[in-house]
């Protein structure tokens, strides 16, 4: 599944440290999931989302406003209308 899916539904995400492209876009580590670079990093916040259900919830809810307010349909929408609005 699919990042922007999976903040949709509003669950935590992880991702690769240091974060490139999408991932930027997406995990902000402590606030909508962790990002980790080592074994130990993922073991840790991976610990963190399991013990922790409201964390897990806060994540989930602050990573679901994220993508609605950057990928929602209208948003796309509008981007893609101005962009071609300015072509023409």
């Amino acid at each position: 599944m699919d990042k922007r899916e999976v903040r949709a539904k509003g669950l935590a995400v992880h991702g690769r440290r240091p974060a490139r492209g999408f991932n930027g876009e997406i995990v902000e580590h402590g606030v909508t999931g962790f990002l980790a670079d080592n074994a130990g990093a993922w073991q840790k916040a991976i610990g963190e989302l399991i013990n922790e259900p409201d964390l897990r919830r806060v994540m989930g809810e602050a990573g679901r406003k994220r993508v609605m307010e950057k990928y929602s349909v209208d948003v796309t929408y509008a981007k893609m209308a101005g962009a071609l609005k300015s072509l023409f």
